[in-house]
């Protein structure tokens, strides 16, 4: 072999290793440029979207169920989940308070009739002396005119005879009153009676029983909300975002909705209201304080068609593109 060509060898891989160089340098500034541009790709995607809590809720609300006064159920027709219409009796009860209340009229009524029995009995023991009086004051008066009797007594005897028809006139007004009294009593007897009779409980509006905590033979206390009535209507999210995150909510803005610590959308719907002020947190969260650590901006997204995917009271993540 030449000198020539055992110099041309080295130069040759000298040449091969340079291109082996320049070649990876051009394939890391490619990689680089395009690690950078997924970067910025990932950064524009995190920046253009804000997460919310919220809970599926319908369109016209919730509304609770409960008793003005405490009551026993007797007869129960629906159970939770059933559909009701408009004025549909859901059960029936009898108010627990009412049974004193009945014995205590009868108590009263019996009370009346007997005072007005022992007043009679009086009127007439006073009467029988009146008359008696009566008569003495009248023989009195008589033996006086013929002049067989003393002023003085004919005067005694008048008085008495006064006082007495006080006293007559006097149980005559009580019997009245006596009467009365128990008429009153008896009222109040009749109307204890009928409210002691089986009361209904009927709904207020058509809807879905989503919450209904009754029980043949239960008591239910007076307004303690034993049941929630939902309305049939389209569903909505009423959600909360953070205060950091609350100057980027606006109305119109799309909404992919997601079931809390799931990744797939299970519906999509539009803001349609944006609350014009902070408020504390909602009891959407669960931990402990982190329902005071900051405050939300409340907000609404109606969900354009019906979707099986959501139940009511539902607690849902919103990713609100902004």
């Amino acid at each position: 072999m030449s000198k020539k060509e055992k110099f041309q060898i080295p130069f040759q891989m000298k040449k091969i290793i340079s291109s082996f160089l320049v070649l990876s340098f051009v394939l890391f500034s490619c990689s680089e440029k395009e690690n950078e541009s997924k970067e910025k790709q990932n950064v524009t995607e995190v920046v253009s979207t804000v997460v919310g809590i919220g809970k599926v809720l319908p369109k016209n609300g919730i509304i609770p169920l409960s008793v003005s006064q405490t009551n026993q159920v007797v007869a129960l027709y629906k159970k939770m989940g059933d559909f009701v219409q408009k004025d549909e009796l859901i059960f029936k009860m009898k108010s627990v308070s009412e049974d004193i209340d009945v014995e205590l009229a009868k108590s009263n009524l019996q009370s009346s009739l007997d005072k007005n029995k022992a007043n009679a009995m009086d009127l007439e023991i006073a009467q029988t002396k009146l008359n008696e009086l009566k008569q003495i004051f009248l023989t009195s008066k008589k033996l006086y005119n013929q002049k067989a009797e003393t002023k003085q007594k004919v005067f005694l005897d008048s008085i008495a005879y006064v006082q007495q028809l006080q006293v007559v006139n006097q149980f005559k007004l009580n019997n009245i009153a006596n009467i009365q009294s128990g008429k009153e009593k008896d009222i109040q007897l009749k109307s204890s009676i009928n409210k002691l009779e089986d009361q209904e409980f009927r709904a207020l509006q058509s809807g879905v029983l989503i919450r209904f905590d009754v029980t043949l033979g239960q008591v239910l206390s007076s307004n303690s909300v034993f049941g929630e009535l939902a309305e049939i209507s389209d569903l909505v999210v009423e959600g909360e975002v953070d205060e950091l995150y609350a100057s980027d909510i606006k109305l119109g803005q799309e909404v992919d909705i997601f079931i809390v610590g799931q990744s797939k959308s299970i519906a999509k719907g539009t803001i349609t209201f944006v609350g014009s002020s902070l408020q504390n947190k909602s009891i959407l969260y669960e931990t402990i304080g982190e329902g005071s650590d900051r405050r939300v901006r409340r907000f609404t997204v109606t969900i354009p068609n019906s979707n099986q995917s959501l139940l009511i009271n539902q607690k849902v993540e919103c990713k609100i593109k902004i």
